[in-house]
């Protein structure tokens, strides 16, 4: 199974087993699929615990970039006039 298909085909359970999920893709020098994860507070056996659940359901490396605030989308230039 090539990453991006693993990360279609389980997006919404991945965002269940990994509460905070901010963002997904595959680092393309490695083919690992890197979570940005909002975690307000956070010890090393959380982010281990999350790393290990989205590995056994992904069956690919996962890495994830804890993020200490929210990403906030905002709208594009033209919906703003």
């Amino acid at each position: 199974r090539e990453p991006a298909k693993a990360i279609e085909r389980h997006l919404s359970e991945l965002k269940r087993v990994v509460p905070g999920i901010q963002g997904v893709y595959v680092n393309p020098k490695d083919a690992s699929i890197v979570l940005d994860v909002y975690i307000p507070v956070a010890d090393a056996g959380t982010l281990e615990n999350h790393r290990l659940a989205a590995e056994r359901l992904l069956g690919h490396p996962v890495r994830i970039n804890r993020l200490a605030s929210q990403i906030v989308q905002q709208p594009a230039a033209e919906e703003t006039r």
